[in-house]
């Protein structure tokens, strides 16, 4: 799938621990894509299945429940965020309480994005 002009599309693929980012433009530009890994939920806390759009952003967020630190949060359904995971070593199998992890610098650059098109232009899908 492609996100529409000056849009962003993550796509969080469950099964694959994989998270694709697709930044549309709307001057002609060739869309930026990014394909990570991601640590998703454990089974018993697994991240919600569906489409989203970025409640807010957090560049500096620190989990009020496990008090470790989540850079460059993009919050979606609630308390669920795409984030940076200091610790990246888990990357690319499933280790959070739900949220989407990924490495600190695609973080940014995904937070980035959706701070210039805007959280109703970004749509964040995730699936098994």
């Amino acid at each position: 799938p492609s996100p529409g002009p000056n849009k962003v599309l993550a796509v969080v693929d469950i099964s694959e621990q994989r998270m694709t980012v697709v930044r549309a433009f709307d001057d002609g530009r060739k869309p930026e894509q990014h394909h990570w890994a991601v640590s998703t939920g454990v089974e018993w806390k697994p991240t919600p299945l569906g489409s989203f759009y970025p409640d807010f952003l957090s560049p500096n967020h620190v989990s009020s429940i496990y008090g470790v630190p989540m850079p460059w949060s993009v919050f979606f359904k609630g308390n669920y965020a795409v984030h940076g995971d200091p610790d990246a070593r888990m990357l690319g199998q499933r280790a959070s309480s739900g949220c989407v992890r990924v490495h600190p610098v695609q973080a940014k650059i995904f937070y980035d994005m959706v701070e210039e098109v805007g959280r109703h232009n970004t749509a964040i899908v995730v699936r098994e």
